[in-house]
């Protein structure tokens, strides 16, 4: 079972120092403040290739807020320190 700690004024700090600075924009591109428990998130299309015509050559990208990643961050730093050493060499996709 995996068990989650209390989320420290450090585990925020570490989690905005990882952010990307230009791709970490919320779906109102700022600081973006959800008290609900679901994650809302805006999708944008993206082009694949140069034809910005063509809808097949776009791929949906999700946008979310800067507190909901930051609250993944810290979890998913959390469940993978519990979660590494189960994880084998053949599910390196998982990594």
């Amino acid at each position: 079972m995996i068990q989650l700690h209390l989320i420290t004024e450090i585990d925020v700090k570490l989690a905005i120092k990882k952010m990307k600075p230009k791709t970490s924009l919320s779906p109102d591109d700022g600081l973006y403040l959800e008290l609900k428990i679901k994650t809302v998130s805006k999708i944008a299309p993206v082009p694949k290739t140069e034809d910005t015509m063509d809808i097949a050559n776009h791929r949906p990208i999700a946008l979310i807020s800067v507190l909901a990643k930051i609250f993944e961050s810290i979890l998913q730093r959390q469940i993978y320190a519990q979660v590494d050493n189960q994880i084998v060499n053949s599910q390196h996709g998982f990594r």
